[in-house]
């Protein structure tokens, strides 16, 4: 008889235990989910605010190639249609030509159009219409 008390306290006690052992699992489990869920968020909002700052820091060069385009000289006439930007260049040289194709095949703007009329063997006017 005693022994059978025995049996059933050790049994008791050690179910106690594994009782207690798995409400602690099933909470570490809900735990790691929730904090599983926060990362999933913050790496959502992270992505959202990377494509933002880049959004904004491609715009913000946008402006500043414009910028030094209608600054190039010679000055060009500049006026807007639209969502395009015109610029119209004088006569230029052969050189100032290739300085300003240059400059504009580097920058990342969007060309939609150019148009080079030939004034003379070393003269050109140049029309270029740019995406803003």
């Amino acid at each position: 008889m005693s022994q059978d008390r025995i049996f059933l306290g050790v049994f008791a006690l050690f179910s106690i235990i594994a009782l207690y052992l798995y409400g602690e699992k099933s909470s570490l489990k809900s735990e790691v989910a929730e904090k599983y869920e926060q990362l999933q968020t913050l790496n959502r909002e992270g992505v959202l605010l990377k494509e933002l700052r880049d959004n904004w820091s491609d715009k913000k060069r946008r402006k500043r190639e414009i910028s030094s385009i209608k600054r190039f000289n010679p000055e060009p006439k500049v006026r807007t249609k639209g969502s395009k930007l015109i610029a119209e260049f004088p006569e230029m040289s052969r050189k100032k030509l290739d300085q300003l194709a240059k400059k504009l095949l580097r920058s990342n703007l969007i060309i939609r159009r150019v148009e080079i009329e030939r004034v003379d063997d070393h003269n050109a006017k140049l029309k270029v219409e740019v995406e803003r």
